[in-house]
């Protein structure tokens, strides 16, 4: 997904998306006051480094690679670029890419990532993230869009300041047990504090 220009971030501060859904529950990037300060306008969207202005420009390189592993596939740019939850205002999403399968017409999507030989020895080649945030954030947006399954895909480095050039991918399908424990914790924190004004209690950040 692009930078976000300055009216797509006011709007994101009417909803939850699908990269901060993580911040409610243990492995997510902030804590819930944090999520709370953003929602509420106290605190300044964060404009990103290094890590994600790279992701930014590798995108398409993301996509034309999981194009190329499946010649199946349509893999199609989101329009609009943000989804609403079809029953609840507060959740919504912003996908990657959507699939449109030539042979059946079925729908699906794809999150694409860019990760660092670092990150990739750390956590990805374990199969943490997968475990964690980007787990949740793919099952929110399966969640907004209705989706029964997501990839998830990725540009990594093999070596240290190597290049991009290694590509891998799971596929992730949906999770209703999942869905719910985030629509329930997201629900009462909007209703509780993001409606209210009323700051959480927990500051801890996860990560």
């Amino acid at each position: 997904m692009p930078p976000l220009s300055p009216a797509q971030l006011l709007e994101r501060r009417s909803f939850i998306g699908a990269s901060e859904i993580s911040w409610l529950f243990p492995g997510g990037y902030g804590s819930e006051l944090d999520l709370f300060l953003l929602k509420t306008g106290k605190k300044e969207p964060w404009k990103g480094n290094e890590a994600t202005d790279r992701g930014h420009r590798l995108e398409p390189f993301a996509a034309a690679r999981y194009q190329i592993a499946h010649p199946g596939l349509d893999v199609i740019v989101p329009d609009p670029p943000t989804v609403r939850h079809p029953d609840f205002e507060w959740a919504a999403c912003s996908p990657d890419r959507y699939t449109l399968s030539h042979e059946t017409g079925e729908l699906g999507g794809v999150e694409l990532k860019t990760v660092s030989f670092w990150m990739w020895l750390r956590t990805w080649k374990r199969g943490q993230l997968i475990q964690q945030s980007y787990l949740m954030q793919v099952q929110w947006t399966m969640a907004c869009t209705g989706m029964d399954w997501w990839d998830l895909a990725a540009l990594y480095q093999q070596e240290p300041d190597g290049e991009f050039d290694a590509f891998v991918e799971w596929t992730i399908h949906r999770d209703e047990e999942l869905i719910e424990m985030m629509m329930t914790k997201a629900r009462a924190f909007w209703l509780d504090h993001v409606l209210t004004g009323k700051p959480p209690k927990s500051t801890r950040r996860y990560r």
